[in-house]
């Protein structure tokens, strides 16, 4: 006889399930990230229904700097026996060169790119290169005490680090294009071979149309005619930083201008000396939907550099929000009174009753160097202050937060802007010959919350 039966106990369900193993994976996904890694990997341990969803976490983002570690993880991506495929739950992979530690090979390279598949998101950073190999302590006596030194007609020149010291291995970056349909962030840093080729191979690939992410930092021999075509192959990217000493001209911008036209977004350049009017006056015609812009090393004493081509900017991008120049010598009261219409009638626009638009909406961050001293006296720029939250806002709210990273459907750690620091604005407007600027918070009517 049954226990149960005995007892006097009903008969047990034994169709019964927890509710736990009824939801779907994508609700248990986003369960699971709100839990620590630690309980996230007793999660994935618990059973087979909730393994897939927890394991997509675990490997989602990767980051390599031991060639051990890197070794150990793809040993384990590449076994043909496991359980579940681990590869294809990689998204995102950043590998950062390190001395003595991980060097990037075309090897590596290729075992990623042919065991990821669903790979979104790639770093490579070579920022810890050194000029030359370093020299071994040799246990040899020290050598004797040299002659005094002579007077020579002649000195023969000493043998000097030439920039051939410093080039970086090529990779077979044509692989990313070419296995990695899904890639829709790209970031390299100081990644400098003798020449551009494997760059100009991987934007003929890059042709699936899901690249949307890509930041170039120190790559000093890519060349203009590489991001054109990136650029062509590519017209739907909307983030766009090429910083360093990557020289970016006229033609390159306009490239970018009319290929990306409303889908670019956000856009740094680290080398603008070779900026003109040409350039700007493009983006303000194909770009209406650029929220980001800074320009950085600008020439101020060009003389087909004015202030034109970015009041047309900030009257026809009617998404700018941030705005960052380094050298703001060429700016004059023009510019400014522009940006005062702009931000009094996008204030207005916001506090409006019934008005949909959040405090996010309108031109609210503008930082600028090497003002002229005139400008920092002008009537215009004290008007602009008392936009500022410096005069306005006197606590801190945690809506006084605006996001200027672009945002991507999947997080990538490596792409994300740092966030202001909590006091940055309650400086000083005005900083020496810098313009700190942040807008205040719009005052909205308690009838429209």
């Amino acid at each position: 006889m049954p226990q149960y039966a005995a007892t006097g106990a009903t008969s047990p369900d034994l169709s019964y399930q927890p509710m736990s193993n009824n939801l779907p994976p994508s609700i248990l996904r986003r369960i699971f990230e709100h839990v620590s890694t630690e309980e996230i990997i007793k999660c994935a341990q618990t059973c087979r229904h909730w393994a897939i969803p927890a394991l997509k976490i675990i490997w989602q983002h990767l980051k390599f700097i031991r060639t051990r570690d890197f070794d150990r993880t793809f040993a384990i991506i590449a076994r043909k026996n496991t359980i579940f495929p681990y590869g294809t739950f990689v998204k995102s992979i950043e590998i950062i060169h390190a001395e003595r530690e991980l060097s990037i090979s075309s090897q590596m390279m290729l075992l990623v790119v042919s065991l990821c598949h669903d790979l979104e998101a790639i770093s490579l950073n070579f920022s810890n290169v050194r000029a030359g190999p370093k020299m071994e302590q040799s246990s040899t006596p020290p050598k004797k005490a040299l002659p005094p030194p002579q007077m020579i007609q002649h000195r023969v020149p000493t043998k000097t680090v030439t920039t051939a010291d410093t080039h970086t291995q090529p990779l077979p970056l044509a692989h990313i294009g070419h296995n990695c349909p899904s890639i829709h962030t790209l970031r390299l840093d100081s990644y400098v071979p003798k020449n551009d080729d494997s760059i100009y191979e991987m934007a003929k690939y890059l042709n699936h149309g899901t690249l949307r992410n890509i930041r170039f930092t120190g790559c000093t021999t890519l060349q203009g005619s590489t991001l054109r075509k990136l650029a062509k192959m590519n017209p739907q990217m909307r983030h766009i930083e090429i910083l360093g000493n990557t020289p970016i001209t006229d033609s390159t911008t306009v490239t970018l201008a009319e290929e990306c036209r409303l889908n670019l977004q956000h856009l740094v350049i680290g080398n603008a000396y070779h900026l003109t009017d040409k350039a700007f006056l493009n983006l303000a015609h194909y770009c209406s939907n650029l929220h980001h812009l800074s320009l950085y090393n600008t020439n101020s004493d060009a003389e087909s550099l004015s202030e034109n081509g970015l009041i047309q900017i900030v009257k026809k991008c009617s998404s700018l929000s941030v705005l960052n120049i380094s050298n703001a010598r060429w700016l004059g009261e023009a510019f400014f009174e522009e940006v005062l219409i702009r931000v009094k009638r996008q204030l207005q626009e916001v506090e409006e009753p019934n008005s949909k638009l959040t405090a996010s909406y309108g031109l609210h961050q503008i930082c600028l160097g090497n003002v002229r001293r005139e400008i920092l006296r002008s009537p215009t720029l004290q008007k602009l202050i008392e936009l500022s939250s410096y005069s306005d806002d006197f606590e801190t709210s945690d809506d006084d937060e605006y996001s200027t990273a672009f945002e991507a459907p999947v997080q990538v750690p490596f792409m994300s802007n740092e966030a202001l620091p909590p006091n940055a604005r309650k400086m000083n407007v005005v900083r020496g010959s810098s313009i700190w600027w942040y807008r205040r918070q719009p005052r909205v009517s308690q009838a429209t919350n």
